[in-house]
């Protein structure tokens, strides 16, 4: 969003009153880029490539034995040149470079620095958006450019990570509203409204609910806590909403991804997370390496539970609120996903008169070796629930292994041919669907590519010990709704692919 406020800025105050607003540039940066006197091309220009020059690639980040090193490197620097510290404070903070692990992060910070410094770090931390998101940093001016536009097509942005748990409370446990106050301001000043993901999600789950024993005390904490969290989330939106007369956000993801990713090693394959423990007991003290089986806030929270403060979140606020699950194209996940969430959420919704799911979700982040009747399938299934549904993260993955061809013309074609299936279903079940929300952006920007390259980095680490030449990391993967160059890709007519 930063970027693209900085390309479509009509002005040089317009451009100056958005940059001086972004927490990842110093005064002292944006001062010496505005000291010129240069067009309001040619400044823009600077601070596009300025910004990401703020940025550590994901890869490097995550597969570079010193790319922690390089992301604390920047976070200090920044802190070093916004607030005034004593030269033993200074020494204290570079001292913060080398360390990767966030419980003696926070002890360190605490013990060696004031309350108010303190608090700037963590605040920083959160604020300051060192790793990039996919592809950001290969993605170019002129595609930014042609993004901009595109999204002048479109009323509706999907926000990930913008209310999420992790994006609103600091590592010493405060709550910082920036994110989402700055997603606001971009939708407000652009002419869009918000979808925001998600309140309850296993992968925003602090580690230390791993820490607490099962019981009802602790149930009882991490429901407060977790109401306290939803809490801040509304009332910073109902603030937002009565100060400019608007109703920002649309919809909000509840839930997300309640069951187990992929097939267990049990009878159903698939269960709520809170019940995968009952079928594989010893999976307790892996739960934090294994996500397809961790339960994040569900080892604590029932579905009552999450019932109860979605009916919360009702009761001050008007918002859509969605439950979203993954590879519901899967029938036999969606009779699972509907049997033990949809259907207790309506009892209790029957029990207390009370509504609380007004959409689902279904991903749809799918392969072209996903048959297109699958997917129809489960748009029949969904239909017949009563419940408008949305593609909450359409894209396509092509794995040229699968389709048999190798010339990314031919891979273009195929893609083409799958995509023009999967809109017919579109449009054949048009009055149940919602809203089609498109996921990876382009080639470049696919999220596609940071989970392969951690596969490429697992496999990495086994080739380094025995020798063997390393394999390289992607850069783009084909598979955006656009391509590299942002152009929209041609899809085929009702002959299809011939």
């Amino acid at each position: 969003m930063d970027l693209l406020d900085i390309v479509s800025a009509k002005d040089i105050n317009e451009l100056k009153q958005r940059t001086y607003a972004m927490k990842n540039f110093t005064i002292d940066t944006l001062n010496n880029i505005f000291i010129s006197s240069k067009s309001l091309q040619s400044l823009k220009n600077d601070c596009f490539f300025a910004y990401k020059n703020t940025l550590i690639s994901y890869s490097h980040y995550y597969h570079d034995n010193y790319g922690y090193v390089i992301n604390n490197f920047k976070l200090i620097e920044y802190i070093k040149t916004t607030i005034d510290l004593t030269d033993d404070e200074n020494q204290k903070i570079d001292e913060l470079k080398y360390i990767k692990n966030k419980k003696k992060t926070i002890s360190f910070i605490n013990h060696n620095f004031s309350k108010h410094i303190s608090q700037y770090i963590f605040d920083v931390q959160l604020m300051y958006m060192t790793i990039e998101k996919d592809g950001i940093k290969i993605t170019s001016y002129e595609n930014f450019e042609k993004l901009y536009k595109e999204l002048q097509k479109y009323d509706v942005i999907n926000c990930d990570e913008i209310s999420s748990y992790h994006a609103m409370v600091t590592l010493d446990g405060r709550y910082n509203t920036y994110r989402l106050q700055r997603a606001m301001d971009f939708a407000k000043r652009h002419g869009k409204t918000l979808r925001l993901d998600a309140l309850i999600f296993y992968l925003d789950t602090p580690n230390w609910i791993y820490s607490l024993r099962k019981n009802q005390k602790n149930h009882d904490y991490i429901y407060e806590h977790i109401l306290e969290y939803t809490d801040n989330v509304v009332a910073t939106i109902k603030e937002f909403n009565t100060k400019n007369n608007t109703n920002i956000a649309e919809t909000i993801t509840l839930l997300n991804e309640p069951l187990n990713r992929f097939p267990g090693p049990f009878e159903a394959r698939y269960s709520l997370r809170s019940n995968i423990s009952k079928h594989l007991p010893t999976l307790i003290k892996t739960w934090l390496k294994n996500d397809n089986y961790a339960p994040g806030w569900l080892l604590f929270l029932n579905i009552e539970d999450i019932y109860n403060i979605g009916k919360h979140i009702k009761e001050q606020l008007n918002i859509n609120l969605m439950f979203n699950e993954c590879y519901l194209e899967s029938p036999h996940k969606l009779k699972i996903f509907i049997n033990e969430v949809i259907k207790p959420v309506r009892k209790l919704e029957e029990q207390n008169n009370r509504k609380i799911i007004d959409l689902i979700g279904t991903q749809l982040h799918t392969d072209v070796d996903v048959p297109t009747c699958s997917i129809e399938e489960s748009f029949e299934m969904l239909s017949k629930q009563n419940i408008p549904f949305e593609i909450t993260e359409f894209d396509i993955f092509v794995s040229p292994d699968k389709i048999r061809v190798s010339s990314t013309t031919d891979i273009n074609l195929y893609k083409s041919w799958y995509v023009h299936d999967v809109y017919k279903l579109v449009n054949k079940y048009s009055t149940n669907i919602n809203v089609v929300t498109i996921w990876s952006i382009n080639d470049d920007m696919n999220f596609m590519i940071n989970i392969m390259n951690n596969s490429i980095y697992k496999t990495n680490l086994y080739r380094y010990k025995h020798n063997l030449t390393e394999l390289p990391y992607l850069i783009n993967i084909l598979g955006g709704y656009y391509d590299t160059h942002m152009n929209e890709r041609i899809y085929l007519p009702e002959n299809g692919y011939e």
